[in-house]
């Protein structure tokens, strides 16, 4: 018989011995089922450092998050986009539109994120043959109109390539961007609905873009809504996140309980909201 090699896990006390885990390894999952909900995974998980040099395309991703602080990549198609001039000729080969024409031709696709995603790259799959024309990507935010108030266009970022061929083209982004769907773009002191988008400029064509974020949460208030959890406490900025999203209501009298043990029942509940679960159709 050969030989089973057998997988120590990194946070089980116990082998992948081929017969199931042992009770004290039961006691750690449901240990590490709870630690699910445990504020900690939040705040202590280490950041990913991306750079932001000029038109530079970042590391090749090896996969991205569903969950968790870690960085999420979302793929624009180029068939996603939509073409300012609704009168030009273009062609679609190979997943990337192909300009008919010989000028310079502009296209444009919303980016729709989560409120508090922070965005760190945006970079455009740019075909350029034209040395007269390098290809230009934008990174854009559109403060929709209210009123007597016109709606604003905000050019966050942008990116340039002049080198022929394809590549990834990405903006020079000064620093992350944090989304909002309500937010005061031009500084006239009122807010209003904000949208985001992509803008490529290219004469020969192009593939799509990709947008790299980041999850974050909330800045920690000023005052505590609990009375057991000060602002001093270790996981102030996770609870009141909690709280401010409706997912916890505390466990009465103004209190948390930090360190009471989490039922199944109130797991439920944690999970039931922050997912926003309901009854299918």
């Amino acid at each position: 018989m050969g030989h089973r090699v057998s997988a120590r896990s990194p946070w089980l006390d116990t082998e992948d011995s081929g017969v199931g885990l042992r009770p004290k390894a039961i006691k750690k999952v449901l240990r590490c089922a709870r630690a699910i909900l445990c504020p900690l995974l939040v705040l202590t998980s280490p950041r990913p450092v991306f750079s932001q040099q000029s038109a530079s395309a970042p590391a090749r991703p090896q996969g991205g998050e569903s969950y968790g602080p870690g960085a999420n990549f979302l793929v624009i198609p180029a068939v996603a986009f939509r073409p300012v001039n609704n009168l030009i000729q273009y062609t679609v080969s190979d997943g990337y539109v192909l300009n008919s024409s010989s000028g310079i031709e502009t296209y444009q696709a919303p980016v729709e994120l989560p409120a508090g995603a922070s965005v760190v790259n945006v970079c455009g799959f740019t075909l350029d043959n034209n040395v007269s024309f390098p290809a230009h990507v934008t990174w854009e935010a559109v403060e929709m109109a209210e009123g007597a108030a016109a709606p604003k266009l905000v050019e966050l970022a942008s990116g340039i390539n002049d080198t022929p061929g394809y590549h990834q083209t990405c903006v020079d982004l000064p620093s992350p961007t944090l989304i909002r769907k309500v937010a005061d773009l031009d500084g006239d002191g009122q807010s209003h609905y904000v949208w985001y988008q992509v803008t490529i400029y290219s004469v020969t064509g192009f593939g799509g873009a990709v947008i790299i974020w980041l999850r974050t949460v909330s800045p920690a208030p000023a005052t505590p809504t609990f009375g057991d959890v000060p602002t001093n406490f270790l996981y102030f900025r996770a609870i009141e996140a909690l709280a401010a999203s409706g997912i916890t209501g505390g466990c009465g009298n103004g209190n948390f309980c930090p360190n009471q043990n989490v039922t199944r029942g109130e797991m439920a509940a944690f999970l039931a909201r922050a997912l926003g679960l309901h009854w299918p159709q």
